[in-house]
């Protein structure tokens, strides 16, 4: 329903007629962590619910302003896995999201570090920054406290979107450019080699495609879709342990056009103009829909499958899966 509370979140416990399939884990509605909540917020609406696939962490926006973190934590004792929430959290942003034109509108997760988007199309920051991937312009351990991300404000854009990856973050603004700032070692935040390993605060990267109108983050890598449903990117794409793909060689994909994507954390599905699926990277666990073992450049996927008269029109990536909504 409306106030999220028809949601699930894995909490971490085994069910017990499955203990021997070590990955199935049990499912509780959201309202049944509320007991973990301040009773100011007992019964506020559950705006929105973020997840990193980078992590187990799980981020809660209420509508009071107040924002929860929960993740998976494993009990010393009982060697068993349990979700927990984290309270109270960010303080500074309950009181920055209680002005209206300080509105969040979205949050996103890396590994160890938090992005955070305003309705007045400002950016903040927190968590660790050992890459320089909370963009306040200098590298340390971690920023414990929310900061703004202040070369945004210096040159006056109105940021639209924002993304995160394993260690590095990118926003895209109004005009269609793309910021990228944090760990740089597989030229993830660059379109370029000529950019140092790890980048402190947004730089705008060169996109001959256009203006970009979605981007997103995978482990490694950055993936972009321009005017015109051009699909292109940059990084580095971990298929497995002993392999890995540059995603610049397919960069400028011009044979066909797309009109949404999903990035995963080291897959992407895209929905080409023409109605079908497409993936690009790992295929393992088949969560490119292709038969087992089949990676590579965008390779059309599943179409056969889908009923002529439902195309896809949302799909979701994530860390080893991929989620399809059809046409009804």
């Amino acid at each position: 329903d409306d106030s999220f509370d028809g949601l699930f979140l894995n909490d971490g416990t085994i069910d017990e007629d499955l203990k021997n399939r070590s990955a199935v884990l049990q499912l509780k509605p959201i309202h049944a962590y509320r007991k973990y909540f301040n009773l100011v917020d007992m019964h506020q609406k559950i705006e929105f619910v973020s997840t990193s696939l980078h992590s187990n962490d799980v981020v809660l926006k209420l509508a009071n302003g107040s924002i929860y973190a929960s993740k998976l934590v494993m009990d010393d004792t009982t060697g068993v896995w349990r979700r927990v929430f984290l309270r109270p959290v960010f303080h500074d942003l309950h009181d920055l999201s209680l002005q209206q034109e300080f509105k969040i509108v979205q949050i996103e997760c890396g590994l160890l570090h938090s992005v955070f988007l305003c309705r007045n199309g400002t950016v903040y920051s927190v968590g660790g920054n050992s890459c320089g991937q909370c963009g306040v312009g200098y590298v340390s351990q971690q920023e414990s406290h929310i900061k703004i991300v202040p070369s945004l404000i210096e040159r006056k854009v109105n940021i639209c979107a924002i993304s995160c990856g394993k260690h590095h973050s990118i926003a895209v603004d109004d005009t269609g450019t793309l910021y990228a700032w944090g760990l740089n070692t597989s030229n993830q935040c660059s379109t370029t080699s000529f950019q140092p390993p790890m980048i402190c605060e947004p730089y705008a990267t060169f996109i001959s495609d256009g203006k970009v109108v979605k981007a997103e983050c995978g482990e490694f890598f950055t993936v972009y879709l321009a005017e015109h449903g051009v699909y292109g990117g940059f990084g580095k794409i971990v298929v497995s342990s002993m392999q890995s793909m540059n995603i610049t060689k397919w960069h400028n994909t011009k044979e066909r056009r797309y009109r949404d994507l999903s990035c995963g954390y080291n897959h992407v599905i895209l929905i080409g103009k023409d109605d079908r699926l497409y993936c690009h990277g790992s295929n393992e666990y088949c969560k490119g829909g292709v038969r087992a073992g089949r990676t590579g450049k965008p390779t059309q996927i599943i179409h056969e499958r889908l009923p002529k008269d439902a195309p896809p029109y949302k799909v979701i990536a994530g860390r080893n899966c991929t989620l399809g909504n059809l046409h009804k």
